[in-house]
């Protein structure tokens, strides 16, 4: 069987008889990714591993010990999901500070760098982007626009341009920024081993603490605000129909799929099973 952990995998073995195990993993180069064993004689045993890259071929190896020290070995491979697609929906902007004659806010996102656009604020704001990295950079900016005389013109306001804070009369307005660096979209479920979305919640602030205000916010035109932002991660798979979920199969073989491999021992009668119960996570 194989289950998706984000860009991860859940490793999971079934024995007919009590095994201490060993499992090992390495990646297409055969470089060590990691090895684990059981605590003692069991029957099943799961092995969840994280942060690994998408789409990338991964070779898995169980030995399976009995009493009567009769080993028998079983050989996989798995390929972790190979997208990541963040849906990010924006919380209601709170401007606190600043004129009071402010009519209008328009707000502004940037990811990793882009170039800002407009975005709507609340629970149907959200905008999507695809193939994403593990850590992204979040930069919003909040504009409070004053009222005017029917005759005043204010120009057009380009985030790009701007310095991070400040306020025109030209424009007619005043604004801030606030940034996320760095965000882990690969949380890690502590009540799930196995998933193929996550959510990241948290906040932008112009403050410098969730308690303390910048050192500018006793200027009548300085804006402070904060805003509530949701990370919706979505893993898939390559075009295969079979991508999707995690492929399982022999190394010595060519099939294309094998959703469990099973072994004897030379004696004792054991029989493994291992499968690849596998998740991609986080790449």
């Amino acid at each position: 069987m194989a289950y998706p952990r984000g860009f991860g995998a859940l490793l999971v073995v079934e024995t007919h008889v009590p095994a201490r195990l060993f499992m090992s993993v390495v990646d297409a180069n055969y470089d060590a990714v990691d090895v684990t064993n059981s605590t003692g004689m069991v029957r099943d045993f799961s092995w969840p591993l994280d942060h690994l890259d998408a789409g990338r071929t991964y070779d898995a190896m169980v030995a399976a010990t009995d009493e009567h020290g009769d080993t028998a070995y079983a050989y996989g491979q798995f390929v972790p999901l190979a997208e990541r697609t963040v849906h990010i929906t924006l919380g209601d902007v709170t401007v606190d500070g600043g004129p009071q004659n402010v009519v209008d806010t328009a707000v502004y996102l940037s990811v990793d760098g882009d170039d800002f656009w407009i975005v709507d604020a609340g629970s149907d704001g959200s905008s999507v982007y695809a193939g994403r990295g593990r850590h992204v950079d979040l930069v919003l900016f909040t504009l409070g626009q004053w009222a005017t005389s029917q005759s005043t013109v204010c120009e057009g306001f380009d985030p790009d341009r701007m310095l991070a804070q400040g306020d025109s009369d030209g424009l007619c307005g005043s604004w801030n920024f606030a940034s996320l660096n760095n965000a882990d979209l690969d949380v890690i479920s502590a009540s799930e081993s196995r998933w193929t979305s996550a959510t990241v919640s948290t906040t932008f602030n112009t403050s410098a603490s969730d308690d303390a205000l910048p050192a500018s916010y006793g200027d009548p035109r300085f804006i402070h605000f904060s805003a509530a932002v949701t990370l919706d991660v979505s893993y898939r798979g390559c075009d295969e129909d079979w991508c999707g979920i995690l492929s399982l199969r022999p190394r010595s073989r060519a099939a294309a799929e094998w959703s469990e491999l099973v072994l004897r021992g030379s004696g004792g009668g054991l029989v493994a099973a291992l499968e690849v119960d596998a998740g991609m996570a986080e790449g």
